[in-house]
């Protein structure tokens, strides 16, 4: 879990979360370490962050990346990373808008449709 709020990146909010990191969030990135079996859910609190976090995370090899976002807003950032030099395939490989397509209304709705694509995933039925 990372934020960049100490009153939201803490263990009574997320007290199953392995690690928590108060920090910006390419800074913690560029802080942990990954071995390829990593899945990245992007969720932060500002689309700009989004951005950042996506661009930081297409450098690594990750398991999975996925992003929440508005078709606009996904569009926008699909945008910048090709700008900034990604490749389409690496591009196609973002889960954007994240989650399996259940018609997820409310956060616990969003949640499920997040944790369905994730096992999906790992179980290696995605039908992306």
């Amino acid at each position: 879990m990372i934020d960049d709020r100490g009153e939201f990146a803490n263990h009574d909010r997320f007290p199953d979360a392995g690690t928590i990191l108060v920090a910006g969030f390419a800074d913690a990135l560029g802080r942990l370490p990954f071995t390829g079996e990593e899945y990245v859910v992007i969720l932060t609190w500002s689309h700009e962050f989004d951005a950042q976090v996506l661009a930081e995370s297409m450098k690594k090899s990750l398991k999975y990346v996925g992003m929440i976002g508005s078709s606009r807003k996904v569009k926008a950032i699909l945008n910048h990373l090709r700008s900034l030099g990604f490749k389409e395939e690496a591009i196609g490989s973002i889960h954007t808008p994240i989650g399996i397509p259940i018609g997820a209304e409310t956060p616990q709705e969003i949640a499920i449709a997040i944790a369905a694509e994730l096992v999906a995933v790992r179980s290696g039925r995605d039908s992306d």
